[in-house]
């Protein structure tokens, strides 16, 4: 059963025990009465549930947020962050860390000689977290770029990678959240990946 579904049936029969409950207490059938008085609680506990799973489990919408912009001229990039999320306050230029509650967001950059840090390959990840590979789209080789995600019991990772090999500069960026939540921030992740930008 969907919540909006759920929610108008547990309102009518809210009201319902409301009404009886009224006429009830004017009947002075106060067996009756404490009996519908518990039925409405229970139900409009079921409601307060339903709300809170609601509010759990809906959609972020990327447009209900301002967002900081970060230019990294050292590394040639740029990429927008929620204001939501707080900045750790270790972040240097080649590390930044954005927190909230069980939302992550590491921004990554390194110069490198002659092969990707490992740090920053696909390998990492997997090894790291050896969980479900969600989505894997390899254009390195191509267009300089991969995305990956991957989930475990616990937690959901989406990265998106960058490589310049002429410049020998790599930049990505790793957004976490909680497994069970994930699909409510795939519209941030697409707004934050229009964002992350590469030049020079």
């Amino acid at each position: 059963m969907g919540f909006d579904i759920s929610l108008i049936i547990s309102t009518l029969f809210s009201i319902l025990g409301i009404i009886c409950g009224i006429l009830g207490a004017k009947n002075s059938k106060k067996a009756h009465y404490a009996v519908y008085s518990i039925l409405t609680l229970m139900i409009l506990g079921f409601i307060f549930i339903n709300c809170l799973f609601y509010l759990s489990n809906k959609f972020i919408d990327p447009n209900d947020y301002q967002y900081v912009t970060i230019t990294n001229d050292d590394f040639k990039y740029t990429i927008q962050y929620p204001e939501f999320l707080k900045e750790d306050r270790h972040n240097d230029n080649m590390d930044k860390r954005f927190y909230n509650g069980g939302v992550e967001l590491i921004i990554s950059a390194r110069h490198f000689e002659n092969e990707i840090p490992y740090d920053f390959t696909k390998n990492y990840l997997n090894d790291t977290y050896k969980g479900t590979v969600l989505l894997d789209i390899d254009n390195l080789d191509s267009k300089g770029w991969y995305v990956i995600e991957v989930q475990n019991d616990t937690r959901c990772h989406y990265r998106k990678c960058m490589v310049n090999r002429e410049n020998s500069i790599v930049r990505m960026y790793t957004l976490s959240v909680p497994s069970q939540q994930a699909e409510r921030y795939y519209k941030l992740i697409d707004k934050i990946e229009e964002s992350f930008r590469t030049y020079g």
